[in-house]
């Protein structure tokens, strides 16, 4: 991992003069886990100083709770290594330009760390809010609640400056990932499957009642991306044991 800090430095340290200023914003968004895979994606983004700038590097860390979600490897990166990150299409596209990520254990207690770096000759000129890369989460089977990531940022480029950690914001609040909990035909959200839930579907369906944001994933009980009256059926069958629902 040091070895990863290490080549992105030396790239930043021949393109680069070191002088103080400030610097831009940087973030990893909030995403939920999505019920099929399990999986979130969060985007790693920088917010620009008014006016705009070039991007030439950075080295971020994302800090994560390994006992309830850990980085989807993806591939191999461009020194040949596991990759946990893919760069967002502009820097991903931007010519010369390297993307390298590995994972640091037992950073702290229940903490691991994942370092993103990318960096190039050719500067990407950013004017909003733009995504840099993204990073893909599995959820662990049992897990429960949300996960905060906590980003750090090591060092930093724009327009040409090199930008020590000292000189670098957080954009306001840190990533979270919110592991999605709920139990498949529960359309009430009261944590149980029976009759209740099969005529909420059905008075959802007729405009009777409504059923929940929150519990709408849930009163899809066949998981077939529509609510209509098969997912009461299926609800009712289940209740007498002439079906399952599948979780």
């Amino acid at each position: 991992m040091k070895r990863i800090v290490g080549v992105l430095a030396a790239v930043f340290a021949a393109a680069l003069m070191a002088v103080s200023v400030q610097a831009a914003e940087y973030s990893v968004g909030v995403s939920s886990v999505n019920s099929a895979s399990h999986q979130a994606t969060v985007p790693v983004s920088i917010i620009p100083d008014s006016g705009g700038e070039n991007v030439s590097g950075y080295i971020i860390q994302i800090k994560y709770d390994p006992t309830k979600v850990d980085p989807v490897k993806n591939g191999t990166d461009d020194l040949g290594k596991d990759a946990y990150a893919v760069a967002d299409e502009n820097f991903e596209e931007n010519s010369g330009s390297v993307l390298v990520s590995g994972i640091i254990e037992n950073t702290g207690a229940n903490e691991n760390t994942l370092v993103v770096a990318w960096a190039s000759a050719t500067p990407v000129p950013v004017s909003t809010k733009t995504n840099m890369a993204e990073v893909t989460f599995q959820a662990e089977e049992n897990a429960t609640g949300s996960v905060n990531l906590d980003v750090i940022v090591v060092q930093a480029t724009k327009n040409g400056t090199e930008i020590d950690s000292a000189n670098t914001d957080v954009a306001g609040e840190d990533g979270r990932i919110d592991i999605t909990s709920f139990l498949r035909g529960d359309a009430n959200g009261d944590k149980a499957i029976d009759a209740q839930d099969a005529s909420i579907v059905l008075q959802h369906i007729v405009k009777k009642a409504t059923i929940l944001d929150e519990n709408m994933e849930a009163a899809d009980a066949n998981n077939d991306g529509v609510l209509d009256s098969q997912d009461a059926g299926l609800i009712l069958q289940h209740i007498v044991k002439k079906a399952t629902i599948i979780q």
